[in-house]
Formats: C-alpha cells, sequence, structure tokens
C-alpha cells in the first residue's frame, strides 16, 4: 500500500460522505493520470529511501519502464512490491522469475498475470517454497 495519496481534498470529502450514506465507493473514478502523477512517481522511484521507492513500484499508474527500472533496485522490498504490483505486465513478471530473492520469486508465483514461461521455470526453482507456492496456486485455479 501507497504511503502517498493522490486524491483531492474534494475526492476525500466525497468519499467520506459515500461511506456516511452507504453509496458504493466504486462508483468514484480514480483521478485521471497527469504529468504531475508521473514525475512524482519518477521522484519517488529515486528516493532513498526503499519504501518510498517500493511505494512507486506498487502503484498503478508507474510507467512500464519505470518498472524494469526499480526491477534492478538492490533492496528486495522494492523488488517484491513490483512482483505484487496487480497491473505488472507478462515481461516484468517474466524477468522477475529470475530474480536473486526467493521472496520475489514467490510473489511472482502467485501473479495472476505471469506468464506460463516465468511459471515454467518457477516450477523448477531451487528453493522448495517457490515450487511449493506454484503448485499450490496452480492447484486451486
Amino acid at each position: 500500500m501507497s504511503c502517498v495519496t493522490f486524491l483531492t481534498d474534494e475526492q476525500r470529502r466525497r468519499l467520506h460522505l459515500a461511506a456516511l450514506d452507504g453509496t458504493p465507493v466504486s462508483t468514484f473514478r480514480s483521478p485521471e493520470v497527469t504529468g504531475s502523477t508521473l514525475r512524482r512517481l519518477r521522484a519517488l522511484a529515486q528516493d532513498p529511501r526503499p519504501g518510498i521507492r517500493a511505494s512507486a513500484a506498487a502503484h498503478r499508474h508507474a510507467p512500464a519502464d519505470l518498472l524494469h527500472t526499480l526491477a534492478d533496485d538492490e533492496d528486495t522490498r522494492v523488488r517484491v512490491a513490483l512482483a505484487r504490483n496487480a497491473w505488472a505486465g507478462p515481461d516484468l513478471l517474466d524477468r522477475l522469475a529470475g530474480d536473486a530473492a526467493a521472496a520475489v520469486r514467490q510473489w511472482v508465483a502467485v501473479h495472476p498475470a505471469a506468464p506460463a514461461q516465468a511459471r515454467k521455470r518457477l516450477a523448477q526453482d531451487e528453493d522448495p517454497q517457490v515450487r511449493a507456492v506454484l503448485a499450490m496456486v496452480t492447484s486451486s485455479r
């Protein structure tokens, strides 16, 4: 979950009112992605704090090139955030399936968009937990 909010005061007010009167929150659209949003995400991705970079990695509107750059991040938490990002593309997930950290590979194994070639590699992973997670997910689908 991101520690940064992009909601305006008016959007927060509307969400609060919706919660009070029982209006489904899903009827409210996310704010448009602007150049300002993308600039902020790029700035967050360069922050010296791994938690902030992980925030950028988990963001649904982070551009693909930024996500691919973060795939080289030295901190495992950032790469885990990438693997958990519901909007990560198959090419990025395939790349993360070869990550040095087993935790990253486990998240790729459970990602619904993980491509077949990544799943095939993970089925042969050296880490038994990665293989077990993949087997559990595969058997439940």
